[in-house]
């Protein structure tokens, strides 16, 4: 299951905002969604603000069920995407190609309810890898710059050209 994001970008104009056009395209991130609001793993900018006052949303545009929430474009440029500690699964021949130095090229956060899995005993640590290791174990420190950088890249753009802009969003499950 994922979440979908439905957002507008507007810039304010002789104090009326108005919807522009932008090239984001909101693919399905749930760590850059977590980081604009709607929290979970990583600390958000901000909490859900709801719709601002003076917007209205249009009939012909979905901004999703819930989660509404809004950031101006100064708030997320000042906003530095986090570096976390974060508990993750690595495929066992994704582990032993890993030098241990970069991302590993394929990984997963580990779902919390990795215990109660059928197939619990195909996990390991490092230290304590078997025959019957599928994946490993590991706290791996993540940065987000690099993932978030497309956005955040919107965002000055959007910012040059415009000036101050918003961003309106809300969330489908």
């Amino acid at each position: 299951m994922g979440f979908d994001m439905h957002a507008v970008f507007q810039a304010n104009k002789n104090a009326i905002w108005i919807d522009i056009a932008s090239d984001y395209d909101c693919k399905r991130d749930y760590y850059l969604y977590s980081w604009l609001g709607m929290g979970g793993h990583i600390k958000p900018i901000s909490e859900p603000r709801g719709f601002p006052a003076d917007f209205h949303q249009k009939e012909n545009q979905n901004l999703g069920e819930w989660g509404f929430s809004w950031l101006l474009g100064t708030e997320i440029i000042a906003a530095q995407p986090p570096v976390q500690t974060m508990k993750i699964e690595i495929p066992i021949d994704a582990y032993t190609e890993w030098g241990k130095v970069s991302n590993p090229k394929l990984w997963h956060e580990l779902h919390p309810d990795w215990q109660k899995q059928d197939y619990a005993e195909h996990y390991a640590t490092p230290e304590n890898i078997t025959e019957k290791t599928w994946w490993v174990i590991v706290d791996w420190v993540y940065d987000f710059t690099e993932d978030f950088a497309d956005f955040v890249n919107e965002v000055h753009r959007l910012t040059e050209l415009h000036g101050e802009v918003r961003f309106v969003f809300g969330f489908n499950a």
